[in-house]
Protein backbone atom coordinates (compact mmCIF):
# COMPACT_ATOMS: atom_id res chain seq x y z
CA UNK A 1 0.00 0.00 0.00
CA UNK A 2 1.24 3.99 -1.28
CA UNK A 3 1.45 5.72 1.56
CA UNK A 4 -1.45 9.13 2.02
CA UNK A 5 1.00 11.55 1.76
CA UNK A 6 4.47 12.16 -0.23
CA UNK A 7 6.40 14.67 -0.94
CA UNK A 8 6.96 15.44 -5.08
CA UNK A 9 10.45 16.07 -6.52
CA UNK A 10 9.47 19.86 -6.26
CA UNK A 11 9.24 19.37 -2.31
CA UNK A 12 5.37 19.74 -2.41
CA UNK A 13 3.49 17.27 -0.41
CA UNK A 14 0.82 14.86 -2.29
CA UNK A 15 -1.71 12.23 -1.83
CA UNK A 16 -1.51 8.94 -3.48
CA UNK A 17 -4.61 8.17 -5.33
CA UNK A 18 -5.84 4.69 -5.82
CA UNK A 19 -7.77 5.28 -9.38
CA UNK A 20 -6.17 7.39 -11.73
CA UNK A 21 -7.21 10.62 -12.86
CA UNK A 22 -6.85 12.93 -15.94
CA UNK A 23 -3.64 14.25 -17.38
CA UNK A 24 -4.95 17.86 -18.90
CA UNK A 25 -7.45 19.49 -17.05
CA UNK A 26 -9.23 22.88 -18.58
CA UNK A 27 -10.81 25.63 -16.17
CA UNK A 28 -13.50 27.49 -17.61
CA UNK A 29 -15.81 30.10 -15.19
CA UNK A 30 -17.56 32.89 -15.15
CA UNK A 31 -18.47 35.69 -13.36
CA UNK A 32 -20.55 39.22 -12.80
CA UNK A 33 -17.94 41.62 -11.89
CA UNK A 34 -16.27 42.98 -14.26
CA UNK A 35 -12.94 43.20 -12.79
CA UNK A 36 -9.76 40.33 -14.21
CA UNK A 37 -8.89 39.70 -10.86
CA UNK A 38 -11.50 38.00 -9.47
CA UNK A 39 -10.55 35.00 -10.84
CA UNK A 40 -7.28 34.72 -9.17
CA UNK A 41 -8.43 32.43 -6.34
CA UNK A 42 -9.83 30.16 -9.32
CA UNK A 43 -6.32 30.17 -10.92
CA UNK A 44 -4.37 29.29 -7.93
CA UNK A 45 -7.21 26.73 -6.98
CA UNK A 46 -6.51 24.77 -10.39
CA UNK A 47 -2.65 25.12 -10.42
CA UNK A 48 -2.71 23.40 -7.18
CA UNK A 49 -5.60 20.75 -7.93
CA UNK A 50 -3.41 19.79 -11.05
CA UNK A 51 -0.41 19.68 -9.13
CA UNK A 52 -2.38 17.45 -6.66
CA UNK A 53 -3.76 14.87 -9.11
CA UNK A 54 -0.50 14.82 -11.10
CA UNK A 55 -1.98 16.58 -14.15
CA UNK A 56 -1.78 19.69 -15.78
CA UNK A 57 -3.51 22.94 -16.34
CA UNK A 58 -3.94 23.15 -20.33
CA UNK A 59 -5.38 26.39 -20.47
CA UNK A 60 -8.29 28.38 -18.97
CA UNK A 61 -11.34 30.30 -20.53
CA UNK A 62 -12.89 33.10 -18.23
CA UNK A 63 -15.39 35.71 -19.14
CA UNK A 64 -15.67 38.81 -16.36
CA UNK A 65 -18.92 41.30 -16.41
CA UNK A 66 -20.77 37.97 -18.01
CA UNK A 67 -24.22 39.42 -16.75
CA UNK A 68 -24.96 40.85 -20.08
CA UNK A 69 -24.63 36.79 -21.14
CA UNK A 70 -27.32 35.91 -18.63
CA UNK A 71 -30.15 38.18 -19.80
CA UNK A 72 -32.35 38.01 -22.82
CA UNK A 73 -30.68 40.16 -25.48
CA UNK A 74 -34.20 41.79 -26.43
CA UNK A 75 -34.15 42.77 -22.54
CA UNK A 76 -31.13 45.22 -23.68
CA UNK A 77 -32.34 46.82 -26.95
CA UNK A 78 -33.64 49.53 -24.33
CA UNK A 79 -30.43 50.67 -22.47
CA UNK A 80 -28.32 49.70 -25.81
CA UNK A 81 -30.43 52.73 -27.40
CA UNK A 82 -30.04 54.73 -24.28
CA UNK A 83 -26.57 54.84 -24.46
Amino acid sequence: MKPFLWTDVFGFSRHSFSLEFTKDIIAVSTCGFPEYETFTPLISYFNALSKNLNSRLVTTTFIWGSIAIQVRIELLDFKIETY
